[in-house]
């Protein structure tokens, strides 16, 4: 499994493509990323296409959706495809190889450098994180930014107004549609007269 943030997601290509949230994600930014025929080859490999058909596709270097491998690799299946052969056992191992290149490629290249900073899948990876509110929240409870706030907005220093900072800090971040309640809250425990955007803009200037 591939760890990111304390979470873990599916390490094989193949497998986060069939995950009925995260799929549809990938294939997105796979398509956005010019690499769509990464995608499209494993789906053709999952939904056992023809073997003509996959390297007319994908394996033929003038196909305009031929995915990115080697000459080494790619080479016995095109002397094969030259003589009209495509029924020799050359192919199941080569494709084999190919589908566990492909894989690769998605694992090490797209996941830890691009996915990661993707809109949707930051949405999706931070409702995973907001399933773990109460962690979440005496984790920033513990911070001193949380302390930096109430003072900012003139709250007493007790536990239960920790806990509020804590939460609309944390829902800020992984959940920004359940914040309205914590910073009304908040809003209602000042001393001062408070409102939602001057509790907003007191825990972004706390806590960055």
């Amino acid at each position: 499994m591939w760890k990111y943030d304390g979470l873990t997601y599916p390490d094989v290509g193949a497998d986060m493509l069939k995950h009925k949230k995260l799929g549809p994600i990938l294939r997105a930014h796979m398509k956005a990323s010019m690499m769509a025929e990464n995608y499209m080859f494993i789906d053709a490999m999952v939904a056992k296409m023809k073997t003509k058909t996959l390297y007319e596709r994908f394996i033929d270097d003038n196909s305009r959706e031929a995915v990115n491998i080697s000459h080494s690799m790619r080479e016995p299946m095109t002397r094969a495809a030259e003589i009209g052969d495509f029924s020799s056992p050359i192919w199941v191992k080569s494709l084999k190889a190919v589908y566990g290149e492909v894989n690769k490629l998605i694992a090490t290249n797209i996941y830890p450098s691009t996915l990661v900073k993707n809109k949707a899948f930051r949405a999706y990876h931070n409702s995973r994180k907001w399933k773990n509110k109460a962690n979440l929240i005496n984790k920033y409870k513990l911070r001193k930014e949380t302390k930096k706030v109430a003072k900012i907005l003139d709250m007493e220093l007790t536990d239960d107004n920790y806990e509020i900072i804590a939460e609309a800090a944390a829902a800020l971040e992984y959940e920004p549609k359940s914040a309205l309640k914590p910073i009304t809250l908040i809003a209602n425990s000042s001393k001062k007269k408070q409102n939602a955007n001057s509790v907003k803009a007191a825990i972004r200037k706390s806590f960055g």
